[in-house]
């Protein structure tokens, strides 16, 4: 009775309705916007300004926040195709094939797409690619450098070296404070089995 929320309170409203909770990929209901609201993610009139903590910001299209750490982004990155019962390494040239003694002088070798190859950090030189990360979880690029004979590699620790881009799966495969966001592998370098692949970067 005394206890029981009030009509229209937060306790009461479905989610991506307005003043309830955002859905999981950062969105709501239609003519709704999802933003933060003294630290957590509300539905709110498209036309409102948010309240409280605005240094928070929007929530990203595909993505949502944890008022604990980076945002965490939605997406699905292209299978790594070699490791496990095959060969660690894949050569990318004309087709792909898995390695574990090296390339042709024409292809590119490749060792991960994220940490889970590795058990180190996944890394790729800034002389084989340069990163244009995407902003609020939107798809970024990675464009290979023409002539690049080696793209990712593994690090020898847990953490890529100054200037290298990190691959990534999740965010817990980034430094602290960094978030993993997709990218699209294209660029003179890539080749044609390698080109358009969806991997993930981590980013500030």
């Amino acid at each position: 009775m005394g206890d029981d929320p009030a009509p229209g309170t937060s306790a009461t409203i479905a989610q991506g309705e307005l003043d309830g909770a955002c859905f999981a990929n950062g969105t709501c209901n239609t003519g709704l916007s999802c933003n933060v609201i003294e630290g957590k993610p509300k539905c709110t009139s498209s036309s409102d300004t948010p309240s409280g903590d605005a240094s928070s910001g929007d929530p990203p299209s595909g993505g949502n926040t944890d008022a604990s750490g980076p945002i965490v982004c939605k997406f699905q990155t292209t299978t790594f195709p070699c490791g496990g019962q095959q060969s660690a390494n894949v050569c990318y040239g004309k087709t792909q094939s898995c390695t574990l003694t090296g390339c042709n002088a024409d292809e590119l070798l490749w060792a991960c797409n994220s940490a889970r190859q590795c058990g180190t950090a996944c890394c790729v030189a800034p002389e084989v690619a340069t990163l244009a990360a995407g902003i609020n979880c939107t798809e970024g690029t990675l464009v290979i450098a023409a002539g690049a004979a080696s793209g990712a590699t593994c690090s020898s620790g847990t953490a890529c070296g100054a200037g290298q881009t990190q691959l990534c799966q999740a965010n817990a495969d980034c430094p602290t404070g960094q978030r993993c966001t997709p990218v699209k592998i294209v660029g003179p370098g890539a080749g044609a089995a390698l080109n358009g692949t969806i991997v993930a970067a981590c980013v500030p």
